[in-house]
Parts: C-alpha cells; structure tokens; sequence
C-alpha cells in the first residue's frame, strides 16, 4: 500500500505477558481506517515469552517486533519503540498504546483531525471500560497540592466537541513528533510504578503546548490488572505514594513542591495509623514507607 494512501503515524504497543491481549490491540489498529503507516510491538522482556508467541502473527500481519533486553518499565519499554519510529522521517504522529487497548477504525484518525484543527500536539479519544459503559479515561487536571492528576468522571458523549485538557493518558495517546522533540520521551524515571503519563503533559503544559480530548474517538480499555488495586495491593499503594512526592519534586516549583511535601506530611503518616488501627498493619506499612521514600530518598534522573 502507497504511503500516501496511510496516516502517517506510528503506534507503539507495549507488551508484558498476554500476547492474547497485544494480538486484540493490534487487530483493531489494522482496521484503521486510514491505514497506520507502522505498528510496532515491544516485548518487554516477558516472563512467559510472549514475545516468541506473537512473532509468526506479527510477521504474518506486517507488525514489526521489538524485544527488549530487560523489563525497565512501561515507558522504557515504549520509548524504545518511539525511538525506532522517529528514524522514519515520514512518521508525523507517534502513538503510544497499552496492549489491552481496542481502538475504533477512526480513533487515530480523528484525535489527529481535531489536532490539526486546534494547532494541539498531544491527544486521545474517551477510553471506556469493556463493559461499554464506565468510563476509564476522559480528560483530566492537576491538584499540584496533592500531587494528583484529577480525571474526569462523565462521559461527555460522542458528539460533543473536543476540548482541552491538563492530561492525557498514555493508554492511547497521539502526540507529534515535534512535541517530542520539544519536552522529550516518556519519563523512565517511575518504574515499578505509574505517572510517567502525568509528568509527560505536565512538561507539554509547562511549555504551552496544547493537549486535547475528542470525545468522537472512542476505544475500549480492558484496565490491566497487573499492576493490582490499590485496595488488595499493599505494593501498589507504596510505589503510587512514593511517584506522587517524586513527580512534585520533579517538577514543581518551590511552593508547589512545599505544599505538596506538607501535604504529605500531614496526611500519609496519620493515614498510616488509622489502617492500624483498622488491623491492616501492611497497608499502614505501606503509606509509611512509600511517604518515606518519596519525602526522603533520592529520585531518579531520566
């Protein structure tokens, strides 16, 4: 098929496991309507080999795979896709997708339209959950206080008019190759963990840059239980406590980053009792160890 018959972006799935899951992702960019000019698969070093598995069915469908070395995380593991991408002159659009994402046929084509429209460099269509109904992702902004991005919870529907946002989620964002030029790939920074996406589009805002949401692209996120609640996953409560204070120190000038830091201060150790109190001794351990370490320990560069 001609170039000039594609739409010049590639996506970029990365996978950790559940090949059957990457195969669902990438059979809905096929039916993309225009044509993706490039997908690409990062195997993520899985356990299980998945990305053994995958290889004859990318092969067979024009999808070029990536293994990586070793599992850094899921914006490493992305960022080495990107990276491949950008050596293609062509390539206008860079997206970054999760592999437990189906897009519809013109998802990409309209997030880009409405971009276009609106001079905006970073995009993404409303996410639903599998039911078709609960809404994942729709828009969001910062509470710098709390080192919080704060989602939008309603479903505007599918024929309101893109509108502007602080953030974008990187389950299934569009952003041009010149932004990323400007404010750089993902942060590796985070992993285990999650707020790559946050300190992505707060660096866009910063540089005032526009992101938007076009509620006319629409796609499905099964949301990856790998990763666990934070109400069953004592784990996963300390590394998002830890990535909050970090993202403030990392970005935030000196009164945000204070408020956030005595935020913190005043919540999370009191927190810490109350599940004690409660008999969850490994949340509370948790919340103390996670504040700790994002009060107190030295966060990663990159």
């Amino acid at each position: 098929m001609s170039r000039a018959t594609t739409l010049r972006l590639a996506a970029v799935v990365v996978q950790y496991g559940h090949a059957d899951e990457t195969r669902k992702t990438v059979a809905a960019m096929l039916r993309a309507t225009p044509p993706l000019a490039r997908i690409l698969v990062v195997d993520n070093a899985s356990p299980d080999d998945a990305g053994a598995t995958i290889a004859p069915w990318c092969a067979e469908h024009g999808v070029e795979l990536l293994r990586a070395p070793e599992n850094r995380g899921y914006a490493a593991g992305a960022n080495l896709g990107v990276r491949a991408a950008l050596e293609d002159p062509d390539i206008e659009w860079i997206a970054y997708c999760n592999n437990d994402v189906e897009v519809a046929p013109t998802y990409f084509a309209r997030v880009i339209e409405a971009l276009h429209a609106h001079r905006g460099v970073c995009g993404s269509g409303i996410l639903l959950t599998r039911d078709g109904v609960t809404l994942d992702y729709g828009g969001g902004h910062f509470a710098p206080w709390r080192a919080l991005v704060v989602q939008e919870r309603a479903d505007p529907g599918p024929d309101a008019p893109p509108r502007r946002t602080q953030f974008v989620t990187a389950c299934a964002m569009v952003v041009h190759r010149a932004a990323i030029a400007r404010v750089g790939v993902l942060p590796e920074a985070y992993a285990p963990g999650y707020l790559e996406d946050a300190e992505f589009s707060w660096r866009l805002d910063a540089a005032g840059l526009s992101q938007w949401v076009v509620p006319s692209a629409r796609a499905v996120h099964a949301v990856s239980a790998s990763f666990g609640g934070i109400a069953v996953r004592p784990a996963t409560l300390q590394l998002v406590t830890r990535n909050r204070l970090w993202f403030a120190r990392r970005n935030f000038g000196v009164g945000a980053r204070t408020a956030a830091w005595l935020y913190f201060a005043a919540t999370k150790p009191l927190r810490a009792v109350v599940e004690l109190v409660r008999g969850r001794p490994a949340v509370a351990a948790a919340l103390w160890r996670g504040w700790l370490a994002g009060a107190f320990s030295r966060y990663p560069a990159g």
